[in-house]
């Protein structure tokens, strides 16, 4: 079993590569809902091929997903 790692920033704000070393098999995602196709795009490189995405609030704000 792997550490978790908590990134408590906006990555859409930073080049990924100088803070992600490894690959994730669970990724929470907490951000603007509107925002979230952006995030998934930007860390599927990072995912192990057997993963778990999980995303704040979209059953309760699926209007503002894209």
């Amino acid at each position: 079993m792997r550490n978790a790692t908590l990134y408590p920033f906006d990555i859409s704000e930073i080049v990924l590569e100088t803070v992600f070393s490894q690959k994730f098999d669970f990724v929470f995602i907490d951000a603007q809902k509107s925002q979230y196709g952006d995030y998934m795009e930007k860390i599927q490189r990072y995912l192990c091929p057997e993963n778990t995405l999980l995303l704040d609030d979209v059953i309760k704000y699926q209007n503002k997903l894209t």
